[in-house]
């Protein structure tokens, strides 16, 4: 799926008029932005899917596929007892076997355990799924920011090119370390063109699929 037009490029770099070399030179970037974003993006399509996650601990923050899909229906497997039976999955219901939070995030809800002798108190027994399925309904649309931050890069790589690589330094939001200009852009006192395209995308960037709590 298209991410951003050649038009959407142009009005960052605020261009109104028709080249058809230099047009054929920012869609070429345009070109290399989107493919690098097809591996680092979180963008579910259109329609009904399901996410497959193994060995999850019950009390897990798992990242769904994008952070604004319709999660419907979750279920987990346990591992086999002792008879090593295949043991039937069970369906997890929100607010009760998971929660969802923002950025994308589903937290599994451990259940309560009891000691076998008598009097004892119920406590936190965790154990680990040996599959967990996770059901969702994507929309298809590109989030605005997306296409914002997907601009705002192309700007940045048809702009300055591999120069843009000699003022970057190391920054880190959260869990997600990204590479940000040293620099503010000369020309409007702005954040250069990767860092402002990074405050767009950073909500939809790849993440482990399951977070440490």
């Amino acid at each position: 799926m298209a991410l951003a037009s050649l038009e959407d490029v142009k009005r960052v770099l605020r261009i109104t008029d028709d080249n058809a070399a230099r047009d054929a030179q920012i869609q070429a970037s345009l070109d290399a932005i989107e493919a690098w974003a097809g591996n680092v993006l979180r963008l579910a399509k259109d329609g009904d899917s399901m996410d497959v996650q193994f060995d999850i601990n019950e009390d897990a923050t798992l990242y769904l596929p994008s952070p604004d899909v319709v999660v419907t229906k979750v279920k987990v497997y346990g591992y086999p007892g002792v008879s090593n039976s295949i043991m039937s999955p069970v369906e997890l219901g929100l607010g009760d076997g998971y929660d969802l939070a923002e950025g994308g995030r589903l937290i599994l809800r451990p259940s309560l355990g009891f000691t076998p002798f008598e009097g004892a108190r119920a406590g936190r027994i965790l154990g680990v799924y040996s599959r967990v399925e996770i059901f969702y309904r994507g929309s298809g649309i590109v989030p605005r920011a997306v296409t914002e931050g997907i601009a705002l890069a192309a700007a940045g790589y048809w702009q300055e090119g591999p120069t843009l690589l000699q003022g970057l330094k190391s920054e880190k939001i959260g869990d997600y370390q990204y590479t940000a200009e040293t620099n503010n852009d000369p020309a409007t006192g702005l954040p250069g063109y990767w860092t402002r395209a990074m405050l767009f995308l950073q909500p939809y960037m790849a993440k482990a699929r399951v977070s440490v709590t």
